[in-house]
Order: structure tokens, then C-alpha cells, then sequence
């Protein structure tokens, strides 16, 4: 009998531990969600963080995200132009003809079965 009931506490305890860490897990995640969720150290909330990552993705005039890089590629594209320019008026200078469009680089062919026989003869 001694037996048995140490195995039975053995088996309650075990059960008790088991119980006891998936309480402890369960609170947790439920303390990270909440943290994640609730008002940060200055007060906001995650709906104020959110309108103010969201007021950066839409044109208001100057001040978000989006008219900075709008503003950026027009510059970019402004500054291309004029190196185009200075280009081809540098190359006119010393007597080139400017280039309208890059000059495409041809592969070079193989050797071809003609060429091959042609050099085979001559040996």
C-alpha cells in the first residue's frame, strides 16, 4: 500500500507540473499580446502608432514619406537630363557626334563550320 500511494502522489504532482507550465505559458503569450497591444511608454495606442506610419504613405503636401520620394526622383531625373546635356554638348566641342541612344555591344560569333573547313585546308 505505501507503494501505491507514493506513486499516486507521483502521478498528482507530475499532473499538477505539467498543469502549472502550461498556465504559466498560456500567461505569457497573453502578457506579450497584451504589451503589444496596450498604450506604449508615451501613451499611445497601437491605433495612434498605426494613423502615424499610415500618414507617411499618402501625399499631404510636402511632409511625408511619399512626396520625399516623389520629390527625389524628380531631382533624378532633372539631374539626368542636364549630364545628358553637358554630354553632348562636350562631345560637340571636340568634334564627336553625340549619341542619341547607348551603342549596343554585338557578341562575338563563333566560329562557323565554313571558317573551320577554310583553316583546315590551308594546313
Amino acid at each position: 500500500m505505501p507503494q501505491e500511494a507514493i506513486i499516486t502522489i507521483a502521478a498528482v504532482m507530475g499532473g499538477l507540473v505539467v498543469i502549472l507550465g502550461g498556465i504559466m505559458s498560456i500567461y505569457k503569450v497573453a502578457r506579450r499580446i497584451d504589451e503589444a497591444l496596450a498604450v506604449d511608454d508615451l501613451g499611445r495606442t497601437v491605433s495612434d502608432r498605426m494613423s502615424r506610419v499610415e500618414y507617411q504613405l499618402y501625399r499631404n503636401g510636402g511632409s511625408s514619406l511619399a512626396d520625399e520620394v516623389s520629390e527625389t526622383h524628380r531631382i533624378a531625373t532633372e539631374t539626368a537630363t542636364q549630364v545628358q546635356i553637358m554630354k553632348d554638348i562636350l562631345l560637340t566641342l571636340i568634334g564627336q557626334a553625340p549619341e542619341s541612344a547607348p551603342a549596343r555591344r554585338r557578341k562575338p560569333r563563333a566560329a562557323t563550320s565554313f571558317a573551320l573547313k577554310t583553316f583546315d585546308k590551308e594546313d
